[in-house]
């Protein structure tokens, strides 16, 4: 990999590519752009402070249980990170109970019993 370039990396370990598929792509730090929330863009020069915390349910939280756990979260980020709030993400995955298993059994089949 040439210097000033890093590749994203997907969950699974592999490289995120333009299709979205685990496939290489190299972007120049200096082309990254953010769009930080009073709508100025910046570029990120790498080392920088935005977190983004990936919060994985079963869905069938609301949306005011979310949006009290992304302000905790936000809050809890700036106070030990050292972040500001308008530079942190939370990101909420809701998986259906078909779609995880524990022990083996998928959490439907436990839910019915």
């Amino acid at each position: 990999m040439k210097a000033g370039r890093e590749s994203l990396s997907s969950t699974s370990g592999g490289e995120i590519g333009p299709s979205g598929l685990d496939e290489p792509v190299n972007i120049p730090v200096a082309h990254r752009k953010l769009l930080s929330h009073d709508g100025k863009n910046k570029t990120n020069r790498g080392g920088g402070n935005m977190p983004v915390v990936r919060i994985t349910l079963i869905a069938g939280r609301s949306p005011e249980q979310k949006r009290k756990a992304a302000e905790a979260v936000t809050q809890a980020l700036a106070e030990h990170l050292n972040s500001t709030p308008s530079q942190t993400q939370v990101i909420f995955e809701d998986v259906s109970p078909e779609n995880w298993a524990i022990e083996g059994k998928l959490i439907s089949d436990t839910r019915k019993k």
